[in-house]
């Protein structure tokens, strides 16, 4: 009866809403990752065997303790389940690049998001990235130029593209640069970009120069004048650049 379908359903959304609060809680505690991971796992085989159909909140709360732990790989399994039920949306992608650990784990998720869609009334609306996600995905690329300093130019490019709006194969003119230079800490890598960028560039003057410029007004963005700062060395970051400036 229909009395009894309503009844199922209600259950299926109390079954689901529980186990979505017992993943959370794992995440909340200060734990190990890999039992936190092992814990939220066999949860999911639970969930699985009881037949409960996940939502995204569920496997959203699946991908932020993979992404706690930087478990790209369990994290990929977590989205291609969710794939069978659901569309990934913005949240779930960031989530998966916060849990890639090389820059080329991080250019792969971004491109198949690039892919991604949803039919909105008959039309196909693809993936428009929040700064968000586009902060996951520069956090990848920071820790990769850590060991190859090479990374910090295309740091800059991405910025750049967005900055002329006309880059349709890596996504950038789908992100707002008013955005983007609302973001603190978007910005703060940028700009250490740039300054890394144009130290490397001896020799190069014409280069250093368009650096420095690019540099000296990224400084006086006003996302840096409303956050103060308490790190020394984004302390310093503002200095040199606004040093530039003289």
């Amino acid at each position: 009866t229909q009395n009894d379908a309503d009844q199922e359903i209600t259950e299926d959304t109390k079954a689901i809403q529980v186990y979505t609060e017992m993943i959370e809680s794992l995440g909340d505690h200060t734990a190990d990752n890999d039992s936190t991971l092992l814990k939220a796992f066999l949860l999911l085989q639970e969930m699985e065997r009881s037949d409960v159909d996940m939502d995204l909140p569920c496997y959203h709360a699946l991908l932020k303790i993979c992404a706690r732990a930087g478990d790209f790989e369990r994290a990929q399994r977590v989205v291609q389940k969710l794939n069978y039920n659901n569309k990934p949306n913005d949240t779930t992608w960031r989530l998966l690049l916060r849990s890639t650990q090389t820059i080329q784990q991080a250019d792969s998720v971004w491109k198949n998001a690039l892919s991604s869609y949803h039919d909105d009334h008959s039309r196909l609306e693809f993936w428009k990235p929040s700064v968000e996600s586009f902060v996951a995905l520069l956090s990848a690329y920071m820790k990769a130029a850590e060991e190859d300093p090479t990374v910090y130019g295309r740091i800059v490019n991405l910025y750049r593209s967005i900055a002329d709006g006309n880059d349709t194969s890596f996504g950038m003119d789908r992100l707002s640069l008013a955005s983007v230079n609302a973001n603190f800490k978007a910005m703060l890598w940028v700009l250490q970009a740039v300054i890394a960028v144009e130290r490397l560039e001896q020799g190069n003057d014409i280069s250093r120069f368009e650096l420095r410029r690019l540099a000296v007004s990224i400084a006086r963005l006003d996302c840096f004048k409303t956050k103060l700062s308490d790190n020394k060395a984004t302390r310093l970051t503002l200095q040199k650049a606004r040093s530039w400036a003289k």
